[in-house]
């Protein structure tokens, strides 16, 4: 009794030690993600930021930011888009004339007006040689850009333009109103951090331009899904720092050209402007704080303005933003609050924070902050799941996960400091998952009627060989050309979830009793059944001529007999059964290789480790069937068809492998059309034509009995068109990558 009680507390204890070591694994695995912050998790982190803005925000604005619309209403009272510059100047001036602090225009003026009359007298004289005098218009009212010029002059007007990379423009082509920027650097600061440089600007017409008092850049970037999350607020150009339009309106309003940009030992921290400080990341962008949808705020139509329909006061000390949302005209963004929203409403919202004050930052160390919450959550949940019932740990888990998506709205919403909880919550789910289902495991392992009736397994050649000269097979062994096979059964642990013990048994032996009557009928023998799996060779003991053929054969009878059987699985065990073989012929080392009281007649050596990694590449290439060349080249049968699928290198192999498809002639009418199309296919990916053959194996994946043989390939050329192969490339995918 002491010693059984002995050898179960070992037990237990080595269960809690793999458990505790595979728990610390999997947060070694997931802290290394949270420490290099991979693209993949940058994307992620966005979309986290998106619902957590959404659950948090408020559509509360300061009410100073406006909209003045150009919609189809003063499209249809005042013409089509571009108006004459008069007109626009008019509206400015009405503008002007109700308070507002300033305007942000968030139009390009990039070209003379060519509707003025001194633009048309020209016009007219170029093209038809005609002489047009114009009577009764005096002559300050004949060049519209010089009425717009003499408006913006008078202020507080900001004009937009566009940076951009490309050919350098001229900068005395340009007048761009830089800002008058100053650097405030702490102790240790990085002082070659600077801001983002551009090569190339799209300004407005000289004439305007140099008429206004001041302009801002209207760019704005959006992160790599297409989300317009950040602004950029200060440009390096041709020597010096230029605000954006959100900015530069801002300061209008503020009266100041003044800007303080803060550097600490991380880089560039904030700009104060206005009397703000305005948090900015590495790279001079400010994280928007949205307050809605389009619409959020005031919008007053450009038409009600100009014909005078607005009350005196309702603009005075507006920071006003001239759009559009007109159909044709609108500047669509995706923002995380609308997938449809006017690009105007984005420079209101970054000016709306910048006068309340509420601004949302991810600081440096914010990941480091979630790395420490990450192996706090962790080292919990694997406490619990060791030392507790598995129901205590969901309990755990549960809680640890509501807990993570609340803190980090309330931490949004109350500090403006944005924490993704993704990482720990992948650590929570990951850990649990894997130690509960490794806790099931280790207790269906300690059933030991599974363990004893599939490791006892042996065929009755290999019983009728020991029993003829056992004295041969104790300790000697002997090299011999074997054609070795592998096969599983896809999901099992997800079926004997399903079923009692019990069940699981009876399940296996229906299973593994026809398929061994097949693999026993075309010569071949039974090695043994490792769990759900069945390893078997053909060769030996007895001399097989065609065994390549014979184990062929065997494959395609059990994947034939599988398909009558599924009926009888479905209906007495409610499963489906699937399964994947793997075929390989080589050499291989053949005998008994147990103890001196127990055979253990078996093959051993590279040929079986291939076999075994073949049968693993059916589930991802998803067919259930593969072989190698050389089961290929031993085959002689032709009403057997092979279709090559890929060239593989193993780990630990230097030459590479082409694996095969097999089916009997019988079935390949069905599949005649999508071999051709696969071997098309795959002749323009060998000839490294990875777009086109990307398109052919994602057209083949729709109506294929195997979609994932070809979505594996569509997605291996897609990966090889962002990133081409190396140059001495032979198409040859090695094991381990995707």
């Amino acid at each position: 009794m002491a010693a059984f009680k002995l050898s179960g507390l070992t037990g237990k204890l080595h269960k809690n030690l793999k458990l505790l070591l595979s728990g610390a694994v999997i947060t070694l695995l997931i802290a290394t993600v949270q420490i290099f912050q991979p693209l993949l998790l940058e994307l992620f982190n966005g979309k986290i930021y998106d619902v957590t803005l959404n659950a948090v925000h408020s559509p509360q604005t300061t009410g100073v930011p406006i909209v003045i619309d150009v919609d189809e209403k003063s499209l249809e009272e005042l013409g089509q888009w571009p108006w004459p510059r008069y007109r626009v100047a008019v509206l400015l001036e009405k503008l002007k004339a109700l308070g507002v602090a300033s305007v942000g225009i968030d139009f390009l003026f990039s070209e003379a007006d060519r509707s003025s009359p001194r633009a048309v007298q020209s016009d007219l004289k170029s093209d038809f040689g005609a002489d047009v005098t114009w009577t009764g218009v005096p002559e300050d009212l004949q060049d519209y850009d010089y009425i717009l010029g003499e408006t913006l002059k008078r202020g507080p007007f900001v004009l937009g333009y566009k940076f951009f990379d490309g050919t350098p423009a001229k900068s005395e082509d340009c007048i761009l109103h830089p800002v008058n920027l100053a650097w405030l650097d702490s102790s240790g600061a990085q002082q070659n951090a600077d801001f983002p440089e551009s090569s190339t600007v799209l300004c407005n017409h000289r004439e305007l331009a140099g008429s206004a008092l001041f302009a801002g850049f209207f760019n704005a970037t959006p992160d790599r899904d297409g989300v317009y999350r950040k602004v950029p607020l200060i440009v390096k150009y041709d020597g010096g720092y230029h605000a954006s339009l959100s900015l530069a309106a801002f300061l209008m309003s503020r009266d100041t050209n003044q800007v303080v940009a803060v550097r600490d030992a991380q880089g560039l921290v904030a700009i104060r402007a206005g009397g703000v400080t305005i948090p900015i990341d590495n790279f001079g962008n400010m994280l928007i704080h949205y307050r809605g949808e389009a619409k959020t705020f005031q919008t007053i139509s450009a038409a009600s303005v100009y014909y005078d329909r607005v009350p005196a006061q309702e603009l005075s000390g507006k920071v006003a933003f001239l759009g559009t949302s007109s159909a044709g005209l609108m500047d669509i963004r995706t923002t995380p609050l609308d997938p449809i929203f006017p690009g105007v409403e984005v420079h209101a919202n970054a000016v709306d924070n910048m006068i309340a004050g509420d601004f949302y930052k991810r600081p440096y160390w914010m990941p480091g902050a979630e790395l420490l919450v990450l192996l706090a959550v962790a080292l919990g949940t694997i406490l619990c799941l060791v030392y507790a019932r598995t129901f205590y740990g969901l309990i755990l888990v549960t809680l640890e996960m509501v807990l993570l998506v609340i803190a980090a709205g309330y931490i949004l919403q109350i500090y403006g400091l944005f924490f993704s909880p993704l990482m720990p919550l992948i650590a929570c789910v990951t850990i649990f998952s894997t130690l509960t289902l490794l806790k099931f495991r280790m207790a269906e392992v300690d059933k030991d009627f599974l363990h004893n009736a599939f490791s006892k397994f042996v065929s009755g050649e290999v019983v009728e060989e020991l029993v003829k000269s056992p004295e041969q097979l104790k300790l000697s062994g002997e090299a011999k050309q074997l054609t070795v096979l592998f096969l599983d059964i896809r999901g099992f642990t997800g079926i004997s979830e399903k079923l009692t013990p019990q069940e699981v048994g009876e399940l296996l032996n229906d299973f593994f009793t026809p398929m061994t009557a097949v693999i026993k009928q075309h010569g071949g023998t039974l090695d043994k059944y490792i769990g759900d799996s069945i390893m078997a060779f053909w060769n030996a003991p007895l001399a097989i001529r065609n065994h390549p053929t014979k184990a062929v054969r065997a494959c395609l009878g059990m994947i034939s007999g599988l398909v009558h059987l599924k009926q009888q699985f479905l209906e007495t065990y409610g499963v489906t059964m699937r399964v994947g073989i793997g075929l390989h012929s080589g050499e291989a080392m053949v005998g008994n290789m147990g103890s001196s009281d127990l055979f253990n007649y078996t093959a051993l050596g590279d040929t079986v480790n291939l076999a075994s990694r073949v049968e693993g590449l059916t589930k991802r290439y998803g067919v259930p069937l593969l072989v190698t060349e050389s089961v290929v080249a031993g085959c002689n049968d032709e009403s057997i068809v092979f279709w090559e699928i890929d060239r593989v290198l193993v780990v630990g192999k230097q030459e590479p492998e082409k694996i095969f498809y097999a089916l009997d002639k019988t079935d390949h009418s069905a599949l005649e059309q999508e071999i051709a199309g696969y071997a098309a296919a795959y002749h323009l990916y060998l000839a490294r034509d990875f777009a086109t053959a990307d398109k052919h194996f994602t057209a083949l994946a729709e109506h294929s009995p195997f979609p994932r043989l070809h979505k594996q390939l569509a997605d291996r050329c897609k990966r090889f068109t962002a990133t081409p192969p190396p140059a001495d490339w032979a198409g040859v995918h090695r094991l381990g990558s995707n």
